[in-house]
């Protein structure tokens, strides 16, 4: 593993353009949800999630249609944003028998599930963190990579290969930074960390260009495999992120729709990562 000291710093740049950029949705650390245009960068809320009792959520992902999925303290809970309805398709504590879950993140998988960060105390072996994966098709989750006293759960994850994760969380060694961890899914190694002077909350696939969102609802370009970062402009309207979404649409099926149907669609927005 190699801890990268130098800090990537965030770069102004001198003339922006957005012109290719598509529009996404970001979460407000209110739990409100804006839409933002990708030409401008501004946001327009268009409906508020109900938080369960919970403190709040952490990350959201758009599932297709007028549905968004939240992850509310370990609940995936998918929102009609047009009535408001709500369906907690997973709670993380079902699939355990003791200790205490707490999640984090949400991300799209090359084979279609969706991974999460898994924070787990345990007594008396104490913490480890994990990432876990749950197909909404079949309703299945698994856990991999179990890394023994990794602190808390990332802000966000994303999978860059079939055996690399990253993670978002702050650096534990360098106080007020942020830091993206790359790590191995195989063994639970780390591979690298890249280090920041502002804190990752969220990772945005735009296309062909994976961006970072920061807490101050600043979005920056992101190469993963330099870990080279900069500074791209300001989402208006959104003065503290939690998290972000695109508007490609990843369908969970619904009650009674032929798995075929479901399947299909997804081959058509499935995206190509190398």
């Amino acid at each position: 593993m190699r801890t990268h000291q130098l800090i990537f710093t965030a770069c102004l740049l001198t003339s922006p353009s957005f012109a290719d950029l598509a529009d996404f949705y970001v979460a407000g650390s209110d739990s409100r949800i804006y839409s933002v245009d990708g030409q401008t960068l501004q946001a327009t809320e268009i409906f508020q999630i109900d938080r369960n009792g919970q403190v709040g959520i952490n990350e959201i992902l758009f599932t297709g249609g007028d549905t968004m999925l939240a992850n509310i303290g370990g609940q995936l809970v998918q929102y009609d944003m047009s009535t408001g309805e709500q369906v907690t398709i997973l709670n993380l504590g079902d699939h355990y028998d003791s200790g205490f879950q707490l999640a984090g993140g949400l991300a799209r998988t090359l084979d279609d599930r969706i991974a999460f960060s898994v924070y787990e105390a345990l007594d008396p072996s104490g913490v480890r963190r994990a990432f876990g994966l749950y197909d909404p098709f079949t309703g299945s989750y698994e856990t991999i990579v179990n890394q023994s006293d990794r602190g808390s759960a990332y802000f966000d994850v994303y999978q860059h290969s079939a055996d690399v994760m990253l993670g978002a969380s702050n650096a534990r060694d360098f106080p007020n930074l942020g830091s993206i961890e790359v790590v191995n899914t195989t063994d639970g190694s780390l591979i690298e960390r890249y280090m920041f002077e502002f804190e990752p909350v969220s990772f945005l696939e735009l296309g062909d260009q994976l961006y970072i969102l920061d807490k101050m609802s600043g979005l920056h370009t992101f190469d993963p495999t330099t870990g080279q970062s900069t500074f791209y402009g300001s989402v208006d309207g959104v003065p503290y992120s939690i998290g972000a979404t695109s508007n490609i649409a990843f369908r969970i099926p619904a009650p009674g729709v032929p798995m075929t149907l479901v399947l299909g669609g997804l081959l058509v927005t499935r995206r190509q990562r190398g």
